[in-house]
């Protein structure tokens, strides 16, 4: 099976910055369904005169639609202001472009006991359940929730209606490549797959490998294809994003970067 990209989402945050009609065209033309956007965008493009309400209309002009706002930084630690502004922001996106799913990640080096994370998940979790939205946990392979088992511990100890990880292929391999936690992973578990590749070679720094030298699906060492395959016939179906850093990327249109992505699709032998 081959990946449509119509049934993909492409992140804004892989592209270079640019006025948000001239990404949504790039994603559009491109046959993507569906856009991951960071909130820096959405501030970009309401301090260029865009409203959140006209940001949905051009969406729905280009029948685009938004799988996953990101991202939530603050809901692990002790700064209630950062969580309210984070909160509010998030779902001020809600209300406004309707999302599927809300990102979060914990960034510290620092671990966290299970108890107090599923705690404090649950907590972020809650204010989202009435807009039927997911909110996805995102390991990240130099933090203190580094591997998808730790985020899964996570995800069922706090019991909500509206959580999930977010896979990460380039997270996963870069922490470990932990494939019996993938084995493992069950229909529910999985609220978003974010699809890149790793390079062969060892990062000497994990920040701007992961920021700069993913590669694109099927184009590394982490053999998507199989992995993506072994999950779907597991019927763990979530929906799907490229997320591909890379300066390659950065260097090009919106346009051009878009029209490789998907390009890239076919290729990729699920």
């Amino acid at each position: 099976m081959v990946l449509d990209s119509k049934d993909v989402g492409v992140s804004l945050g892989t592209l270079a910055p640019a006025a948000m009609d001239v990404v949504l065209d790039g994603a559009a033309d491109a046959g993507f369904g569906s856009i991951a956007i960071w909130q820096p965008h959405i501030d970009a493009a309401r301090a260029a005169g865009m409203s959140l309400q006209d940001l949905r209309a051009a969406l729905d002009q280009r029948g685009l639609s938004i799988v996953c706002w990101e991202s939530m930084f603050s809901w692990l630690g002790d700064d209630a202001t950062a969580k309210a502004n984070e909160t509010a922001l998030a779902l001020q996106a809600c209300d406004a472009l309707a999302p599927t799913t809300i990102g979060s990640v914990y960034l510290d080096a620092e671990p966290v006991s299970l108890e107090k994370s599923a705690e404090a998940y649950a907590a972020m979790c809650a204010p989202f359940e009435s807009h039927d939205v997911v909110v996805g946990l995102e390991p990240i392979a130099w933090s203190g929730i580094s591997s998808i088992r730790e985020a899964v511990d996570i995800v069922r100890t706090s019991g909500v209606p509206n959580g999930g990880i977010i896979l990460d292929f380039w997270q996963w391999y870069r922490a470990g490549a932990d494939e019996q936690a993938l084995s493992e992973l069950e229909p529910g578990d999985v609220a978003l797959i974010q699809i890149c590749d790793a390079a062969d070679e060892s990062p000497a720094n994990l920040l701007d490998d992961t920021l700069k030298n993913r590669r694109l699906p099927g184009q590394g060492v982490a053999d998507v294809a199989k992995r993506l395959r072994a999950l779907l016939d597991r019927g763990i179906e979530a929906p799907i994003v490229l997320e591909v850093f890379n300066d390659d990327f950065f260097a090009v249109s919106p346009r051009d970067a878009c029209s490789a992505m998907a390009s890239s699709l076919a290729d990729l032998q699920v």
